[in-house]
């Protein structure tokens, strides 16, 4: 969005402006990827490697700084930066740019003096991109440590960075396995996120159709006998695959399995890419066996701001109950 971001080096703009900008960015983002509007925006960015608006114009601002404390005295810029450069607005109190670009340094918890004289800009601005990196790593740590459902997904441990099973067109298979990352599924995990306690504690609206279990995705992914089939074809696909230690995954428990299979880290490097269409393969089975396809652009063909409809869904041929988000 460079046109709406112009001057973002001097220019903070009003807070409810920018917070529409970011909104805009990941609305955009969740309808081309097909995800649901509820999608965790930190998780979601740390999937497309995409940083917040905020983050480009801090990084912006510091670069500004250092290019204006070595520009010659004579320059405007400089001569401004001197007599304490501020922004007056009319009716309104000054708003310093150093006081501005000062909770920029604090943000992101950098060393400013020790990074000012790194010396040349090529090595300033690797440095502040450093810092900036830091803070996304630990604001991603701490949304998935906070919340319960976002457990697999840290599990994946891939970090920031745009996923390799993303590239390329987006399609069904794509859209569905980033909703098993990330959570957004219609499973209790999910729904109780947006329902009552007394809704929740129901047990029609919690237990697999196998009965046996509460369902989620560990459980369906590598637990559930409804899915066994699934499963085995996997491992024949996996072991086939001559890079692919089953030893090791045949001695992982039903979470690790999910985590496996879900992410690309286990996978050799050799494999990753035979990895990511054996799981996609998998995800894409089950959830057709499931007999319910993912509400696509966050609202629901069954009812209206993606809430699944409460009259139930019908699983291996049998009607179950639901619950609304």
């Amino acid at each position: 969005m460079p046109k709406l971001e112009y001057a973002g080096e001097v220019c903070e703009g009003n807070a409810k402006l920018v917070k529409q900008l970011e909104t805009v960015q990941m609305t955009a983002a969740k309808k081309i990827l097909r995800c649901l509007s509820t999608t965790s925006n930190t998780v979601l960015r740390a999937e497309l490697g995409m940083h917040p608006l905020k983050t480009n114009r801090d990084m912006r601002k510091l670069n500004w700084q250092y290019k204006v404390k070595s520009m010659p005295k004579q320059r405007l810029p400089a001569i401004v930066d001197r007599a304490v450069w501020e922004k007056v607005t009319k009716g309104r109190a000054g708003i310093r740019w150093d006081g501005v670009v000062e909770k920029v340094w604090k943000d992101i918890r950098g060393n400013q003096g020790e990074i000012m004289s790194a010396g040349k800009f090529g090595r300033y601005k690797a440095k502040v991109e450093e810092s900036i990196e830091r803070r996304e790593r630990l604001a991603l740590r701490n949304k998935v440590e906070s919340e319960k459902h976002f457990e697999i997904y840290g599990g994946l441990r891939e970090g920031l960075g745009m996923k390799t099973y993303l590239h390329g067109p987006m399609d069904f298979a794509k859209t569905l396995k980033l909703r098993f990352r990330v959570g957004d599924l219609d499973m209790p995990e999910r729904r109780k996120r947006y329902t009552s306690s007394r809704e929740e504690g129901e047990v029609g609206a919690q237990v697999c159709p196998c009965g046996k279990a509460i369902e989620s995705r560990t459980h369906i992914v590598s637990e559930c006998e409804i899915y066994k089939t699934e499963r085995d074809v996997l491992e024949e696909e996996m072991r086939e695959t001559d890079e692919c230690e089953m030893e090791e995954f045949n001695t992982m428990n039903s979470s690790e399995k999910t985590i496996a299979i879900l992410g690309d880290r286990w996978w050799p490097q050799e494999a990753k890419q035979e990895g990511d269409k054996i799981s996609k393969k998998i995800i894409y089975n089950v959830w057709k066996q499931r007999n319910e396809r993912p509400i696509v652009g966050g609202v629901s063909i069954r009812s209206r701001n993606g809430v699944p409809s409460r009259n139930g869904r019908v699983v291996n041929g049998q009607m179950t109950k639901a619950s609304n988000n």
